[in-house]
């Protein structure tokens, strides 16, 4: 394994930096995720750490970018992430051979760059041979690396005119008859063709050279009888073309041995011939009388599946806080609920717990030492050249004002007068650094204001030279500007006689002038500690058991019954659901294939053909379709309305119609084997009643047996009363 080490890269000052950093720093991101490193940015300097043979990898990417930007190339934001991900993929490949490997096409794009390897190797095989085959998925720039080299090619008089053909062939739809004239009719399949010329040549420009006959725009199918010498040509979407269509494009490309060696005259731009599929295996399929059964059976069994699966096709209103549940509800499953309350809570308790950084700036008073001891040195010499004579008064004035620049700070004339009269002597400077050092030493904030938040915490304090860290509790000790110039004043005070104002005047002006803050608020080093606090906080789960219930009937939702819901919901989407789907599914075959071998057994009295199976099969799925529909429907009333009780609303549900037409369309016998079978699909959809299976069972016998013998229109309406007043004894019952 590689030492990991940490190298310093600075970028040219010719790079877009925002460009190559990428909005948010996303490039940089970038370069951390593919090379395993950690690079932090300082301006246009970059600290990269990691494995030496990464940051190897990054310092020659970067070398060669800023050679790139030196010779003036624009390097643009996606330009970086390409190269970044360039270097990644393929180790080797230089980065200036990618971004300068051009192709010049005219004024308005002065060139183009491949941005692939795929592409540069198509872009030299256009070079080098006189016919390329470009094959690849949409948007690879096969068409448009093709154009630019054609435009290339007739800028530089390689050839003497372009010829771009295409299949007029619609894309996945048919489009039927187009109006107008010839040229209105193919405009829209030659489309693609004049977007990708116009996106190289000026408009003007490019139409008359499309006047001239320079570039020629035109449809495969007019390409027969044509010579096509000293031309670049273009075939795009030669996948749509026929055999004889691409037999009669390649004759079109003739040319003298000469012309061949001096110019690169043909090109094509092709995918793959057009695939020929055989459908007579359908129609023997077809032909086969099983086939179509088996088809319909398989159709019927997915429509009762979806249908019979918890939710279906219709979903009960979803439960907020504060609702009332009108039935119980259990757990489907052993379920392990993410304690997302008591998560947040340790999360806002962690977070808390961190302490705003301060960073301190413990070399402020060195630097102002170290500024005071020059320029006081600077300005003993002068007053000592004055006196001798060496100097004019006016190089003196001279001297204090470049005293005046180097402390970086504006001082009165009284303040000069008197430090001169003084002689800028060393315990004057002393005095004034020891001064600053004591107020500085205990740190100066802008305002205490912003100390408010973290008077009972504390904050943390880190020193900026060497990244100490202490923990202040008492922020009393640390000052604002207004409190360290009161200070200074009186330190001041202390340090000179009060016979010397002048003196102390001058001192208390030269500390308060380079006073400053030197405790400042690290608002970002506290939030990404604050954030991996909270991402370092463990998730806590609780388990459910199988049945155990979640909500009684009548109890209230809180936030804790919504997020064991949510649970139940993902678990259902996921598994749950396929694991009901794929055991009703297995149901559903077994009881559809009983019914189908039952009434198998009346063909030779009532023969079955596939329009009356499809009839019978739409019954069948329309009847659970329709029940299902009035059990939600229902449902939803109860729920709305308390005086409607939620389980005995659903024996109002019609269960009855689909052996009552079966009896009518068919006869009673299948009815009776129907009715057994729907009572089934009843008991598997309507699971609140347990004896809803024999109410639909005998319901829909009774319902069968009294509308075979109906005869008139009033008949049936009395059968009608009379299966309602059996359903009516059998919910008594029941």
């Amino acid at each position: 394994m590689s030492k990991s080490v940490i190298t310093k890269i600075r970028l040219s000052e010719n790079i877009d930096i925002p460009a190559f950093y990428g909005s948010h720093d996303a490039n940089l991101r970038l370069i951390e995720e593919l090379f395993d490193v950690k690079v932090v940015a300082r301006g246009d300097e970059l600290s990269v750490e990691g494995d030496a043979e990464a940051v190897e990898k990054i310092e020659n990417l970067i070398a060669d970018i800023n050679e790139m930007a030196e010779g003036g190339f624009t390097l643009k934001q996606e330009d970086a992430a390409f190269a970044i991900n360039s270097i990644k993929r393929e180790p080797k490949v230089s980065v200036k051979k990618i971004f300068l490997d051009t192709i010049p096409v005219s004024s308005k794009k002065r060139f183009i760059t491949p941005k692939s390897a795929n592409q540069r190797k198509y872009a030299d095989a256009m070079r080098k041979n006189d016919l390329v085959i470009g094959i690849g998925p949409a948007g690879t720039g096969k068409t448009y690396l093709a154009m630019a080299m054609a435009v290339s090619a007739l800028i530089k008089k390689e050839v003497s005119r372009i010829v771009l053909a295409r299949p007029a062939v619609e894309a996945g739809e048919k489009l039927g008859y187009l109006p107008g004239d010839m040229f209105e009719k193919v405009h829209p399949y030659l489309r693609p063709l004049y977007d990708a010329l116009f996106d190289m040549i000026e408009f003007d420009k490019a139409n008359r050279l499309i006047e001239r006959g320079a570039i020629e725009i035109a449809p495969l199918a007019f390409m027969r009888g044509r010579t096509l010498n000293d031309s670049f040509v273009i075939l795009d979407e030669a996948q749509n073309a026929t055999s004889e269509q691409m037999k009669m494009f390649l004759t079109r490309l003739k040319g003298t041995e000469k012309g061949l060696e001096k110019t690169r005259e043909d090109k094509e731009h092709s995918q793959m011939k057009r695939l020929k599929i055989d459908f007579k295996w359908v129609s023997k399929i077809a032909e086969d009388r099983i086939w179509p059964i088996l088809l319909l059976g398989i159709s019927v069994v997915l429509l009762l599946g979806f249908l019979l699966i918890p939710g279906g096709i219709f979903s009960a209103p979803r439960l907020i806080v504060g609702d009332v549940v009108q039935k119980s509800i259990k757990a489907p499953v052993d379920l392990t609920v993410r304690d997302e309350a008591t998560i947040k809570k340790n999360q806002k308790k962690a977070e808390d717990s961190i302490l705003s950084i301060y960073d301190f700036d413990a070399n402020a008073v060195s630097q102002i030492e170290a500024r005071f001891a020059s320029g006081f040195e600077d300005m003993r010499i002068a007053l000592e050249e004055h006196k001798r004579g060496e100097i004019a008064a006016k190089t003196l004035q001279d001297r204090e004002m470049a005293f005046v620049e180097k402390l970086g700070i504006p001082l009165s004339i009284a303040t000069l007068k008197t430090l001169q009269a003084a002689g800028y002597n060393k315990d004057i400077q002393g005095k004034t650094i020891k001064i600053l050092t004591i107020v500085m030493e205990k740190g100066i904030v802008a305002d205490r204001y912003f100390l408010e938040a973290d008077k009972e915490k504390g904050i943390v304090v880190r020193s900026i030279g060497d990244n100490r860290e202490s923990h202040v509790r008492n922020l009393s000790n640390i000052l604002d500007v207004k409190e360290a110039n009161k200070q200074i004043l009186r330190l001041a005070a202390s340090f000179f006689p009060s016979s010397d104002s002048a003196l102390k005047n001058a001192v208390s002006e030269l500390c308060a002038k380079m006073l400053g803050p030197n405790l400042m608020f690290n608002k970002i080093e506290t939030e990404a500690r604050k954030k991996e606090a909270v991402a370092n906080v463990k998730p806590l789960f609780y388990k459910i058991k199988k049945g155990e219930i979640i909500l009684k009937n009548g109890q209230r939702v809180t936030e804790e019954h919504i997020t064991i819901l949510e649970e139940i919901s993902k678990y259902q989407r996921k598994s749950y659901l396929f694991q009901v789907f794929f055991g009703i599914i297995l149901i559903v075959s077994l009881i559809i294939y009983t019914f189908y071998r039952d009434i198998m057994r009346y063909k030779n009295y009532l023969p079955f053909d596939l329009s009356k199976f499809l009839l019978m099969g739409i019954l069948i799925v329309g009847n659970v379709a329709i029940t299902k529909f009035f059990y939600f429907l229902l449902g939803s009333f109860a729920e709305k309305y308390e005086f409607i009780n939620n389980t005995d609303i659903i024996f109002a549900i019609p269960v009855v119609i689909g052996p009552m037409l079966t009896a009518i369309l068919f006869d009673i016998h299948i009815a009776i084997v129907f009715s057994f079978i729907n009572s089934l699909f009843m008991g598997v959809l309507i699971r609140e009643e347990q004896f809803y299976v024999i109410f639909s069972f005998i319901g829909g016998i009774v319902a069968a047996f009294s509308v075979i013998q109906c005869k008139k229109r009033s008949a049936l309406q009395r059968a009608g009363l009379f299966v309602g007043l059996i359903n009516i004894l059998i919910i008594i019952a029941i």
